[in-house]
């Protein structure tokens, strides 16, 4: 009697174990989806931003609002002189703690 319900208590600590494992898995999945869409959503604002400025050689990031603490944005400005000097690839680099999340990219043109 005393075997069997050591077994039994053996297989329900490695069910628990497996189950909150795949909790805290599930949970980190779950932080890192959301905050790769935050910074995907922040760097497509940041990119109509940019397209709504009069054309210049370089463009200060648009402000982050208050609710997205710890996200900040750089954008990197690349004229394209080799075929147009009208047309800019903008780079805008969204940045959670320190730490890149997202990068986009697109083009600006002098119309």
């Amino acid at each position: 009697m005393l075997i069997q319900t050591l077994v039994a208590i053996a297989l329900l600590a490695v069910i628990g174990t497996t189950i909150l494992t795949a909790l805290a898995t599930t949970s980190k999945a779950v932080r890192i989806t959301d905050e790769r869409d935050t910074a995907t959503n922040l760097a497509l604002s940041q990119m109509e931003y940019v397209k709504n400025q009069p054309w210049a050689a370089q463009y200060a990031p648009a402000p982050i609002p208050p609710e997205y603490d710890g996200y900040s944005a750089t954008i990197n400005v690349e004229n394209i002189t080799q075929r147009d000097s009208n047309i800019q690839k903008i780079s805008v680099t969204v940045i959670h703690q320190s730490r890149e999340v997202v990068t986009l990219e697109g083009y600006k043109v002098n119309q």
